[in-house]
């Protein structure tokens, strides 16, 4: 081989290589540009879409089910009945001219729904006092619970508050224009320091609730940023949750915990050394959790599919053939949901049988396709994210109970990123311990079907006298607001 062909051989193999990177930076600018500027229908669809329209009668099943949840929030709505009486002039019969009407049954009904703003009210308790005749002995009579002595607002004001910043996401300083406007001008530092004792006076509560979820022998992870106001530049904090269902008592816990940093060590102290299965996105900060003493490693099937998405704008033909095979899996489980067999033996039969082939389909595709992309392009990359835990990925076919993506955790993660969006930071480390364990009480709460404000007004007044051995009577599976 001369010289001149030794460097037209390296002036070629340097060439591919820039031409690949080439590739490479194009397809993530293309990412990019699409997540942060891109239409809503340029966006990854859901599983769900990507099947397409529902049938007419899958539709009127989903119509259905959606009217019997209406049902039963109207039944919980206050009820208020207004007679209209027919009024003398109209006693006037066309026919005979007789004027002697006797009534029919009830009456017409219609139902009409009112908005009734919410009203904040100043109540001025007195307090008996009585003298003995003798002059030497005086009496009062009790005063009304109070969660702080040295306060003027009541528990169920301090319910309010929680639930409007943990649940509607809404920032103290939103509240103090509600508040004013109401009529009772609050501070914002008030609100604060009504928040934040809130969540100490619950924490045996909030506490129990991730002893509860950690328990559970499937469990549901993920994490997400939450900005601190006094950590260094550069210093992240982050919210963690953890999803569990308790079988023996049909019970849901969604639990939350803050970490100073996003290490295993979090993971590893919520979780410890428990088994079962940890279903999670193949982040290795859940390494030190899922080993052959720990829990089962279950992969999300959701981010999968994301990182062939991902590659549709560099190699579209076999990204979407990827997304294809997934959409097959998640097929599956939709017949499964329609035939009303989810987490049966039935179920775990259709996995085995189906899914698994699909699967066992998929994975040779993946190894034949893998050499054919470079491994830094993103399609190169989603093939080895995919087999890297392959093992994972196909946990959910030996347990029905498993789901076949982590989408649950990011769901319960969504109402962390929307209240970062309105209220930014959080001030301490403390004050972002606080928020997620009120974040752990109200979101179990609302999985449940309990209204979160009258559970924690209730228990803002009980937590203290109650028997630290039977906590659990007061979860919100099994809580009874007293009479």
């Amino acid at each position: 081989m001369t010289t001149t062909t030794k460097h037209n051989c390296i002036y070629k193999t340097r060439v591919d290589q820039l031409e690949s990177e080439v590739v490479r930076l194009n397809a993530e600018l293309d990412n990019q540009k699409r997540h942060r500027f891109g239409k809503k229908s340029e966006r990854m669809p859901s599983p769900r879409e990507a099947m397409g329209r529902p049938s007419r009668s899958s539709a009127r099943e989903e119509s259905a089910e959606s009217r019997e949840r209406h049902a039963a929030l109207r039944d919980t709505v206050a009820t208020e009945e207004v007679e209209h009486r027919v009024t003398p002039t109209d006693k006037d019969c066309p026919k005979c001219g007789g004027r002697e009407f006797s009534k029919v049954g009830r009456g017409k009904i219609s139902e009409i729904y009112d908005y009734i703003p919410g009203r904040l009210v100043k109540r001025i308790h007195i307090r008996e006092v009585m003298a003995c005749s003798c002059g030497d002995h005086i009496v009062t009579a009790e005063g009304p619970p109070k969660v702080i002595d040295s306060t003027r607002y009541g528990p169920s004001m301090m319910a309010f508050v929680a639930v409007s910043k943990c649940a509607d996401c809404i920032p103290v300083y939103r509240l103090e224009k509600g508040f004013s406007r109401a009529g009772v001008p609050m501070a914002r530092s008030t609100m604060n320091t009504l928040l934040h004792r809130t969540a100490e006076i619950l924490a045996p509560i909030s506490k129990r609730l991730l002893e509860r979820a950690a328990a559970c022998e499937i469990v549901q992870a993920d994490e997400t940023r939450l900005r601190v106001l006094t950590k260094k530049k550069g210093d992240k904090g982050y919210i963690w949750t953890f999803l569990g269902h308790d079988d023996s008592e049909n019970a849901d816990f969604v639990a939350y915990r803050y970490s100073d940093g996003r290490g295993g060590s979090t993971a590893a102290e919520v979780l410890g050394t428990s088994g079962g299965t940890l279903v999670v996105d193949a982040y290795s900060g859940y390494n030190r959790v899922t080993t052959p003493e720990g829990r089962q490693r279950a992969g999300c099937l959701a981010h999968v599919r994301r990182k062939f998405f991902e590659a549709t704008s560099t190699a579209p033909d076999d990204a979407q053939a990827a997304m294809n095979t997934i959409l097959e899996l998640y097929k599956i489980e939709a017949r499964a949901k329609k035939e009303g067999i989810v987490g049966t033996k039935h179920h775990l039969e259709l996995r085995q049988s189906k899914s698994r082939e699909t699967l066992n389909r998929f994975h040779p595709w993946l190894l034949e396709k893998q050499g054919l992309h470079p491994p830094k392009s993103p399609m190169g990359k989603a093939i080895y994210y995919t087999l890297a835990q392959w093992e994972s990925l196909n946990r959910f076919t030996e347990d029905a109970r498993i789901p076949v993506d982590n989408n649950a955790a990011e769901r319960a993660l969504r109402v962390v990123a929307l209240g970062r969006k309105n209220y930014l930071f959080a001030g301490t480390d403390q004050s972002a311990a606080n928020l997620a364990g009120l974040y752990s009480i109200i979101s179990t709460c609302e999985a449940g079907g309990v209204n979160p404000i009258d559970y924690i007004e209730d228990l803002l007044l009980r937590t203290a006298t109650h028997s630290a051995s039977k906590l659990d009577e007061l979860l919100p599976h099994r809580w009874q607001p007293e009479s």
